[in-house]
């Protein structure tokens, strides 16, 4: 039995969804395959443009680039519910191109969308 019925967890994620207020461009990933076979190549087709709202977390560990200590972050990206992106999407935020890792729907009451993301190179 849930503590709320479905009509207030919906009222909960229009209120919520009024803090996703960046433009989010998602590349749907496919790959297409060489005549022998042996060369799959990844392919990005824009799909849609939602509203979302990304965060940077720290990671917990420090890494060596260039001869230079960084703490990677990895960002978490917030968009609704309904929205159509996988893992190994690709993302746009902000002119930022970003790689879509994992997603799941944020606790139980499905509020938002969870993607965990990492910045491409």
């Amino acid at each position: 039995m849930s503590l709320l019925r479905p009509g207030q967890i919906s009222a909960l994620r229009r209120i919520a969804e009024r803090s996703l207020t960046t433009d989010v461009y998602i590349h749907k990933r496919s790959t297409t395959s060489s005549a022998y076979g042996d060369n799959d190549q990844e392919v990005f087709t824009f799909s849609e443009i939602v509203q979302g709202w990304i965060r940077s977390v720290p990671d917990d560990q420090v890494e060596v680039r260039y001869g230079q200590e960084s703490v990677p972050a990895t960002h978490r990206l917030f968009v609704p519910v309904e929205t159509d992106i996988e893992s190994y999407d690709k993302v746009v935020i902000g002119g930022r191109e970003f790689k879509v890792i994992d997603t799941s729907v944020e606790s139980t009451y499905k509020i938002f969308l969870r993607c965990m993301l990492r910045r491409s190179e």
